[in-house]
């Protein structure tokens, strides 16, 4: 310490003097204070300052001296050193913490900006979502409408059919009410509905005693006066078969193979099975005359 030096009479430090550092921050010798202490050590207190002349503290310069006025003797690279590491620690406890905090601030931002694309995302599918439901909300009611709308016409159709239904059944009760009148059947009852002709054999060809009737109507009808009703409805004379031999039409049932137009072998009768019925039709029968 060679800059240590009595701030009052420049004397350095050395085995027979002391040196004291004041209060106010001067250092003086002990022979320009008025005071010496046998015993150095202890601080000399009411004492004026030789250099600013104001009360203050002494304190002998040695090594027991209190830490903090011990710093101003010690070497100031000793010191940069140990408050570079002091320093350092600091600086490495703060950058430590300040780390810390920018990893859990970056964890947060990185969990708040997934946060926010996943919610990004839910949003445009709930968004679509939406747009699709309203697009199938609208359709529906435009096929609801449409249904109500059929349904009203349907309805409208229904009471128009019933109001006929029941005008038809009106009419109808008015019509079995009303006297002398009588429902005519329309078609045939053949255990079914299905409209039918009345059957037939009229355009079917045949050659049976029914044509020989047929035939000689015909013949009555145009040569002789008889009345319309024995030529209509009894067999005049006998009809004669193929063979010669006459059958009664009244008083022999014609079988099927007579129908058909089958020849069958002819029964002889009693001649008196030919006679005419009618009373109008009395001719000479000849059993052995053809007609045609």
């Amino acid at each position: 310490m060679d800059w240590v030096h009595c701030n009052n009479c420049s004397k350095k430090p050395s085995a027979n003097i002391a040196f004291f550092v004041s209060a106010c921050g001067h250092v003086v010798c002990s022979k320009c204070i008025s005071k010496t202490a046998e015993s150095p050590s202890p601080p000399i207190s009411n004492e004026k300052c030789r250099v600013c002349h104001v009360d203050t503290v002494l304190l002998e310069i040695n090594r027991s001296l209190r830490p903090d006025v011990q710093v101003l003797f010690q070497n100031p690279r000793t010191l940069a050193v140990k408050y570079m590491n002091t320093l350092k620690g600091v600086m490495d406890f703060q950058e430590k913490q300040r780390a810390r905090l920018h990893k859990l601030e970056s964890e947060q931002l990185q969990k708040t900006v997934k946060c926010a694309r996943e919610m990004n995302t839910m949003l445009k599918k709930k968004t679509a979502n939406e747009k699709q439901l309203s697009t199938e909300n609208k359709d529906l009611k435009e096929r609801l409408d449409a249904m109500e709308r059929d349904m009203a016409n349907m309805a409208r159709d229904v009471a128009k059919k019933n109001d006929e239904i029941e005008k038809l059944r009106r009419n109808a009760a008015a019509s079995s009410k009303t006297p002398g009148s009588h429902p005519q059947k329309k078609y045939p009852s053949l255990n079914g509905d299905t409209p039918m002709q009345p059957l037939s054999f009229r355009d079917v060809s045949h050659s049976t005693p029914m044509d020989m009737f047929m035939n000689r109507r015909k013949t009555l009808n145009t040569h002789e006066s008889a009345p319309a009703h024995d030529n209509l409805f009894s067999l005049n004379d006998s009809i004669l078969s193929a063979d010669g031999i006459a059958f009664g039409a009244c008083s022999t049932a014609m079988a099927t193979p007579d129908i058909l137009g089958i020849s069958k072998r002819p029964t002889a009768r009693h001649s008196s099975e030919f006679t005419p019925k009618s009373p109008h039709s009395r001719k000479k029968i000849t059993t052995n005359r053809r007609i045609f």
